[in-house]
């Protein structure tokens, strides 16, 4: 059980965020990835957490806010020898080294994004290689795939139980054991439409518009499509 909780979301996170930093969605724009069994909780944690850290550490941000030359090292000598005490007393020496020493070897300014392959200018970029194109399996009795739908920003989650599994006692119970959460008000109606059929339709269809042709959804898939593009 140790090794079986969280390991799919453990491994989903890691290669989301490493083909989102790659800047994979932004170099193939219409190329989609499905993160099955894992749910949606590390994804929405994920988002959140590249937003927050665009928002500080942005390149504007961080040669405004922390870039060494925009240091006045007279003025921080000066409260050394003004506050430093004993631990600054007769060490006037070293201390014109340690701050010599701060922008001696300052690291090429150019190279401080870490945003850089995919070329974020605004917070909107982040939505638009982030939520169209990734995708996130919950199996259906996972009351994390909640948070996908709940947030200002609605991620997009997938009905994709294994349904032969041996946690699965009776296959014909998944998709009802989904729906529960529509019962019980956590879900709407719409919401559980996108997870059982527009997000999955759009994951496969939006690669390839013809994925459900001839299929008995063949109809109902292109009129999202159709919709969606």
């Amino acid at each position: 059980m140790f090794n079986h909780i969280g390991h799919f979301a453990a491994a989903g996170e890691g290669l989301c965020k490493a083909l989102f930093f790659a800047g994979v969605t932004r170099r193939f724009p219409t190329l989609r990835f499905g993160f099955l069994e894992g749910g949606t909780a590390w994804a929405c944690t994920l988002f959140d957490d590249i937003v927050g850290h665009w928002q500080k550490r942005n390149e504007a941000t961080l040669k405004r806010t922390l870039n060494p030359a925009n240091m006045d090292l007279q003025r921080m000598a000066a409260l050394f020898n003004e506050y430093g005490g004993r631990l600054t007393a007769g060490r006037e020496d070293q201390l014109a080294e340690l701050l010599g020493n701060m922008t001696h070897h300052l690291e090429d300014l150019d190279k401080v994004d870490d945003f850089r392959a995919c070329a974020i200018g605004e917070q909107a970029d982040i939505n638009e290689l982030f939520v169209p194109r990734f995708y996130f399996g919950c199996e259906a009795d996972d009351p994390s795939k909640v948070w996908a739908f709940k947030g200002k920003t609605r991620l997009q989650a997938i009905f994709s139980s294994d349904i032969g599994h041996w946690d699965v006692p009776d296959i014909r119970e998944c998709l009802e054991e989904a729906y529960e959460l529509v019962e019980h008000g956590d879900l709407t109606e719409r919401d559980f439409e996108d997870f059982v059929c527009t997000n999955p339709v759009t994951l496969h269809g939006g690669m390839n518009r013809d994925f459900f042709k001839g299929t008995s959804v063949e109809s109902q898939a292109a009129k999202i499509l159709a919709d969606k593009f």
